[in-house]
């Protein structure tokens, strides 16, 4: 199976068009200083930043504008719509719904809040109650800034956090979190993305630059949606956007805890044992059958892989090669000392 184009994206962050500190040209700058390739814009119920012509290219950087969608319980995350939706007195699922019928994509937000551990007032909680809704397109499986925040039980540990961001990279996703996209994804493909919620506070703009404890140019290189094209991103700014919005929806991408190590160059896939056979990609599905499921990393890691939501091989390498028969959905995860630094996307063998 040829490699796919790996493309380093940063997903779910606020700029000045709602309640980020930093603008859509210093996102981008951040960006481009942290190795980053595609920015995904999620401001407050506001398509604004595209309305103004800050959707596009930046140099190198693609920024694309959705939105987060925020009523008073979960938040969604919608790409790929033309305008705002309305949400007045819609409940989680007519919300999935609505963007799914005008042809968006809908991402559940920080799927797993549960709220500040100090107390509900600094931070109540806003995960998404009805993950098992059919037009959802997927989740937000690891909100960093979120989780991370969240889980400080004291001030302390919070002023802790602000000091080092990566102390939020090493707690991992929530407690039940790969639980329950297992076993949500038995029975639908439900692809899973890593998010920031970033949006730079507190923080001072210095010529031209947002310097804070959680500024871009510190957060970004954190962790990160890494999707996989089967071409390099065009220079058109909507063609491209299309393209990365078609990965995400497939599941043809990995989440990447970048601030542990490099993690481009991630590769995993079922290939037939049958040579008239053709393989199918992260993110994939296919009828069950005699294949070897093959991983490559840039790197030696612990890679366990999981099959119905349970370790069948762990092993330590930069390469896995397991033949299976059986139908199931098999994903891989990859630990750096005890990190969760690689989470892939399933290959689904019904």
């Amino acid at each position: 199976m040829s490699r796919p184009h790996d493309v380093a994206c940063v997903v779910h962050l606020h700029s000045t068009y709602s309640d980020g500190t930093a603008t859509v040209a210093e996102i981008a700058g951040s960006a481009a200083r942290t190795g980053v390739e595609v920015v995904l814009l999620t401001d407050h119920d506001t398509l604004a930043a595209r309305r103004a012509g800050e959707e596009g290219w930046y140099g190198d950087v693609l920024v694309v504008v959705g939105q987060e969608v925020t009523p008073s319980g979960g938040h969604l995350l919608a790409f790929g719509l033309d305008e705002e939706v309305i949400h007045a007195g819609l409940d989680e699922r007519a919300i999935a719904r609505r963007v799914a019928a005008a042809g968006g994509l809908g991402f559940a937000a920080h799927a797993f809040s549960a709220g500040s551990s100090i107390s509900l007032r600094v931070a109540r909680a806003h995960g998404w109650p009805a993950l098992d809704e059919p037009s959802l397109t997927g989740m937000e499986l690891w909100s960093l800034e979120t989780d991370g925040l969240e889980r400080c039980a004291s001030l302390r540990e919070a002023a802790r956090m602000l000091w080092d961001p990566a102390r939020a990279l090493r707690m991992g996703p929530r407690e039940g979190a790969l639980a329950t996209w297992d076993r949500l994804s038995a029975t639908r493909r439900l692809p899973a993305i890593g998010g920031l919620d970033a949006h730079q506070k507190p923080g001072v703009r210095v010529r031209g630059r947002m310097r804070g404890p959680l500024a871009g140019d510190r957060v970004f290189g954190l962790l990160q949606t890494r999707v996989l094209l089967d071409a390099p991103l065009p220079r058109d700014a909507a063609t491209a956007a299309t393209a990365v919005h078609e990965a995400l929806a497939a599941g043809r991408a990995y989440i990447a805890a970048e601030g542990l190590a490099p993690a481009g160059g991630v590769a995993f896939w079922a290939e037939p044992q049958d040579p008239e056979g053709s393989a199918v990609p992260m993110g994939g599905e296919a009828p069950a059958g005699a294949y070897t499921l093959r991983a490559r990393l840039p790197r030696a890691a612990e890679l366990t892989l999981v099959a119905d939501g349970a370790p069948v091989r762990t092993v330590h390498a930069d390469a896995l090669d397991h033949a299976v028969s059986e139908a199931g959905v098999f994903r891989l995860e990859a630990r750096l000392d005890g990190y969760a630094w690689i989470l892939t996307n399933p290959v689904h063998l019904r």
